[in-house]
């Protein structure tokens, strides 16, 4: 949300800074029942603005977006744009190549190879041998839920 901006009042928002260090606290109430900010003088010229938290927030938040907005329309001038169609081949090429270099990573970490029904010579067979084969895992070998013994627990202390 945009807010509008805050008009400063001549007659009651410029404060030389004298009169901002005897009634400090008068006018940090005013600036918040205002909400406006305050422009602090010094030998006639603006030294300093006061405003609440939420309003130096605010400003820091549409630098940031303003930043950012400028930084995108600068990288949409010079650098290349691609459609949509593009960036979806693009990021399907990466993924497949991400998955051939895995595929020799896993083999040798002794996963089995996926084979091909034709490759396996049988007729309706998995699509790998892994199913074929026993598993060593510790996965496997553990006992299931039922063949487990209870576990006694240790009584509360008071």
């Amino acid at each position: 949300m945009v807010a509008a901006a805050k008009r400063i009042d001549v007659t009651e928002d410029l404060v030389p800074i004298g009169h901002f260090k005897t009634h400090a606290s008068e006018h940090i109430r005013r600036i918040h029942a205002t909400g406006r900010p305050m422009v602090i003088t010094q030998n006639g010229r603006a030294a300093a603005v006061v405003l609440t938290p939420a309003d130096f927030e605010e400003l820091g938040h549409r630098a940031f977006a303003r930043a950012k907005i400028d930084a995108g329309l600068r990288s949409a001038e010079t650098e290349p744009t691609y459609t949509p169609a593009e960036v979806e081949a693009h990021l399907l090429a990466k993924i497949r190549s991400a998955a051939r270099r895995a595929a020799p990573a896993q083999a040798a970490a002794g996963a089995p190879a996926k084979r091909s029904r034709a490759a396996s010579g049988r007729r309706g067979a998995a699509t790998s041998d892994h199913a074929a084969t026993p598993t060593a895992s510790p996965v496997a070998a553990a006992p299931s839920v039922e063949e487990r013994p209870a576990r006694a627990r240790a009584p509360r202390k008071a």
